[in-house]
């Protein structure tokens, strides 16, 4: 009876441990026919579409950032993946989705963050675009390491006007590493200097919350605001 239990007891642990080993939510399963959205409370991302021909969709994995459902801070995604230029001088991913919130609040900013690198003329940058959809307003946002005269920047942000609940982003994740000058003096020059090399390892989106309509007063509120009258209307007599 005892070694029955104990063979219970290791089957039972075995299934807690793989439950706690879940898989994480990747680009591919966002991109596949009938993918479910993500929901963040009152915000809905959809339709992803993903296009890259050296990292694949099941490597970008996606995490959602603050609010429900997430750490606390302000609400998005993080993308995940290992975009470096190790084996392959150009890599390059595209990744769109929409947001749509489903509430009497709306968003009133966006902003963009990654974690690139850049070494000996290499390049990181995240260019995205920005279309509210309800307006058709577009707006642009760019990170970018290793600009070769170019400011670097890791983060930046754009204020909606107006604010909206309906957006399309577009994000061209990319990391390039340039080719170096072809030294001109002896051989072990050429051996010293340095490959150009970038990564990134992240891409964040955040989306800045606004208010929606004011609250309206509940009827205990509205009883009391004829004497708040009132009394502001003796204070006046009396004074």
């Amino acid at each position: 009876m005892v070694k029955h239990g104990i063979v219970i007891l290791g089957l039972v642990g075995t299934l807690v441990a793989a439950a706690g080993t879940a898989r994480a939510l990747t680009v591919a399963d966002l991109t596949a026919p009938g993918a479910t959205p993500i929901v963040q409370g009152d915000k809905v991302y959809s339709n992803f579409s993903y296009l890259s021909a050296d990292v694949a969709a099941s490597a970008v994995t996606v995490d959602i950032l603050g609010g429900a459902s997430g750490n606390s801070g302000t609400p998005g995604l993080r993308f995940s993946s290992n975009w470096n230029t190790n084996t392959t001088a150009i890599v390059d991913s595209v990744i769109s989705y929409n947001l749509n919130i489903t509430s009497a609040n709306s968003i009133v900013g966006v902003g963009l963050a990654f974690d690139g690198t850049a070494t000996n003329g290499g390049v990181a940058s995240v260019g995205e675009t920005i279309t509210d959809l309800a307006s058709n307003k577009i707006y642009n946002l760019s990170v970018l390491q290793g600009g070769n005269g170019l400011a670097n920047n890791s983060s930046a942000s754009v204020t909606l006007a107006p604010a909206t609940k309906t957006l399309h982003v577009v994000k061209d994740i990319s990391v390039t590493a340039e080719k170096n000058p072809t030294p001109t003096g002896p051989v072990l020059v050429a051996a010293l200097t340095p490959p150009a090399h970038a990564s990134i390892t992240f891409v964040d989106n955040t989306f800045v919350p606004g208010g929606g309509a004011p609250p309206v007063p509940e009827p205990a509120t509205l009883a009391l605001l004829p004497l708040a009258l009132l009394g502001l209307a003796l204070r006046r007599r009396l004074a």
